[in-house]
């Protein structure tokens, strides 16, 4: 045994020894999935995509699934946690893709198992690469060469019929270009390799007909970026529409679960664990938060949410966390200046920004962070300077009781423009000013005092950008930056460059042949709005 794959055992038996879990695995099942996280460990056992995904795939009694992740710390990555074998000994290979700036690590694991880069390469007898995850169905284009199929959006309600397909095809005598050929004749399938395509939708659970639990935690583990927590998903999508956020409106209709489906689902799967984290796009928009908050921590849990709005901060939440032990609240303002929250569709009054920090600085909450947008469409340098006024205001509220500990921290990233938003016709703000303006900002913070900031390489942002808005010559751009294991080859493309600027309405989108979930007209005319600030 190489000193390498030695070494991978031990770190999949340390992860392994501290995992709690009720999943079994088949194995001797017909159809074998190796589920891979294009990220590590801790952060994919922090995805509730992910997670679902695995109990899933191992609750069909003809599935053995085991997961895989892309760790460049260690020299051997492409073996399987629960059993140490390559992932080409398996039948399906499934990435699950939540962030677009992963789809490096996906091909970069694809090229270290020995499999060939591009799907129109691969030997008949090579698995099936499929993928799926939010990133996919906002935008697959950059990496649609190298995977064979993409599942596009909501799988819980279709993973059965989409296993049952892939049993049939093995049993068959079909070759995989026949196979791909097949399955893409559904319109949740998208095959890069079936030229010409159109009509793709992105599927979405219909809670109305289809009974279905919240995501939550299958596996608690140390190791997750969410220590020993049992996350559970509260409900899907946002009312809000704020025009730069691809959540709003890709998961439509918004959906809620019942207080007793969160609690029943809780009391049936939670672990040996006291820690409950609360997901959803619009956590605080769930109509029984604080009924759901009271309970949990009447019955001794201690709570983790996934986000924080203005409106809902109350004396009365502020309580229930406390009791629940939150010690941090996070809260994004996106903009300094009224104007400009409006101009996004987020208009928070700045009264209400200071009155939800001062109940925040009567409270035991130890650590308050705030998060802004930097290059946001038709910004100013009066936006900047409204934003440095707010943070030095909210700095001297949140610090008025001198309560010992407390830390103030200020996130000011770039503005990433999103495909099926309002603003996804806007390019990225201009390389040097995002980097005078954080410049500007971190200086003028410094001279406020205690406050912590922090922000991306202006560099990393360029390249999400990049790939958020990656066009069909991504592929080979992004093929190249792997095989010379260099990101900063996007960065020097002019042609990624001409991906992240303006666009008209009239301009075919790489990803138009996708159903938009909220019409193209109608995110024109809000995009329009946001530009002339109706």
């Amino acid at each position: 045994m190489s000193q390498k794959v030695r070494t991978f055992y031990q770190y999949a038996n340390k992860l392994l020894q501290h995992e709690k879990s009720r999943i079994s695995i088949r194995t001797h099942a017909p159809l074998r999935i190796a589920l891979v996280y294009p990220n590590v460990y801790a952060v994919g056992m922090a995805n509730l995509g992910f997670q679902s995904l695995y109990r899933l795939f191992n609750e069909h009694p003809l599935v053995s699934c085991e997961r895989a992740f892309y760790d460049p710390s260690l020299e051997e990555t492409v073996l399987t946690i629960e059993s140490g074998r390559l992932i080409t000994q398996f039948d399906v290979i499934a990435f699950s893709i939540s962030f677009e700036m992963d789809y490096f690590n996906v091909l970069k694991f694809i090229e270290q198992s020995g499999i060939k880069l591009r799907a129109a390469e691969r030997h008949a007898r090579d698995p099936l690469i499929i993928a799926g995850g939010v990133a996919t169905f906002i935008n697959p284009v950059p990496i649609a060469p190298f995977i064979d199929l993409f599942f596009l959006g909501e799988i819980e309600s279709q993973v059965n019929d989409l296993i049952d397909k892939l049993l049939q095809i093995k049993e068959s005598d079909q070759t995989k270009a026949d196979v791909i050929d097949s399955l893409a004749n559904d319109s949740r399938i998208y095959a890069h390799m079936r030229k010409n395509v159109t009509g793709r939708r992105i599927e979405r659970v219909d809670a109305s007909q289809y009974d279905y639990d919240p995501q939550y935690s299958e596996i608690i583990t140390p190791y997750s970026h969410f220590k020993n927590m049992f996350l559970i998903e509260v409900g899907r999508g946002c009312y809000r529409r704020c025009r730069f956020c691809a959540a709003s409106h890709i998961y439509q209709p918004v959906r809620f679960f019942t207080l007793d489906k969160i609690i029943d689902t809780i009391e049936k799967y939670v672990h040996d664990t006291k820690k409950i984290g609360l997901v959803g796009a619009a956590l605080c928009d769930y109509p029984n938060i604080v009924e759901l908050g009271e309970k949990l921590v009447s019955k001794g849990y201690e709570l983790g949410l996934s986000s924080y709005r203005f409106e809902t901060i109350s004396e009365t939440f502020l309580n229930i966390l406390n009791e629940g032990k939150v010690k941090t609240i996070t809260l994004a303002p996106e903009a300094g200046s009224f104007d400009l929250r409006k101009r996004i569709n987020k208009p928070i009054p700045d009264e209400l920004i200071y009155d939800s920090i001062e109940l925040i600085a009567k409270s035991n909450i130890s650590n308050l962070k705030l998060y802004y947008l930097v290059g946001l469409p038709r910004e100013t340098k009066a936006d900047i300077d409204a934003m440095i006024d707010s943070v030095r205001k909210i700095k001297s509220i949140f610090y008025s009781r001198n309560v010992s500990g407390r830390e103030l921290t200020i996130s000011t990233n770039a503005f990433i423009p999103k495909p099926f938003t309002p603003f996804q016709w806007s390019g990225l703000a201009d390389e040097k000013y995002l980097k005078v303006t954080r410049r500007y900002i971190s200086k003028e913070f410094k001279a406020i005092g205690r406050i912590h900031v922090t922000q991306r390489s202006v560099k990393s942002e360029i390249v999400q950008a990049m790939i958020s808005l990656g066009n069909f010559n991504m592929p080979d751009i992004l093929e190249k930056a792997v095989i010379m294991n260099d990101m900063n080859y996007l960065y020097e493309s002019e042609e990624c460059h001409r991906m992240i600027t303006d666009k008209e309405f009239a301009v075919e989108l790489p990803w138009d042949f996708i159903e938009y979930p909220v019409s193209k007209e109608i995110l024109w005319k809000q995009h329009e709005k946001a530009i002339k600030n109706d």
